[in-house]
């Protein structure tokens, strides 16, 4: 089990809840996730994420980054039925992906693989709605309007955690940031002389 991973599902479990409206259960498979295949489902009727308790850490959060790229693209009943399932499943594979890179976590095989099979089903079971283009910028343009306010819960939650997963100019605390500005604008500079 990764520690790193764990906290990152407790970020994101909580941004979930938080922002999105959405609530995310952890739960044994044999109560409701049924299946070897099946670590977690999206309902968008209830708003509700369910992931696979027996999951180890670095897969529940690859499951739960996955099932908010659902909550976020297909989280209305409009969507959920009016979308192919393998453009769904690819799409939140993308989302999956993207919040994965975001802060530097290796992409599971398994994510690769389901990515790719959606990808080659989708192209073969609906050639004339496959646009994996149209589908990628969707997914970006709601990874952009997100990705800023989870890393402010990861900053909240976990300053050490943000620090180390962050791109530099995010700034786990602010305050500080601020007190260094001060600090640089309150001590007075010397005076260049003219050596002749």
């Amino acid at each position: 089990p990764s520690e790193l991973h764990k906290q990152c599902t407790e970020v994101l479990k909580e941004f979930c809840e938080e922002t999105l409206g959405v609530r995310v259960f952890l739960q044994d498979q044999d109560q409701e996730i049924k299946g070897a295949a099946l670590y977690g489902f999206h309902s968008p009727g209830t708003s509700e994420i369910h992931i696979a308790s027996t999951l180890q850490d670095t897969a529940a959060f690859s499951t739960l980054t996955h099932e908010v790229g659902h909550a976020l693209a297909h989280g209305t009943l409009d969507e959920f039925f009016n979308i192919g399932s393998h453009q769904k499943e690819f799409e939140a594979d993308v989302m999956s992906i993207m919040l994965q890179q975001h802060y530097g976590l290796e992409i599971t095989d398994e994510r690769k693989s389901h990515l790719v099979g959606h990808y080659k089903s989708w192209l073969e079971s609906d050639p004339k709605n496959f646009a994996p283009d149209k589908s990628i910028k969707k997914m970006f343009d709601l990874y952009s309007s997100q990705v800023k306010l989870l890393d402010q819960k990861m900053i909240q939650k976990f300053p050490e955690l943000a620090q180390k997963l962050l791109a530099p100019e995010i700034e786990p605390n602010p305050e500080a940031k601020l007190q260094k500005q001060i600090t640089r604008k309150s001590i007075p500079k010397k005076k260049k002389t003219l050596r002749r």
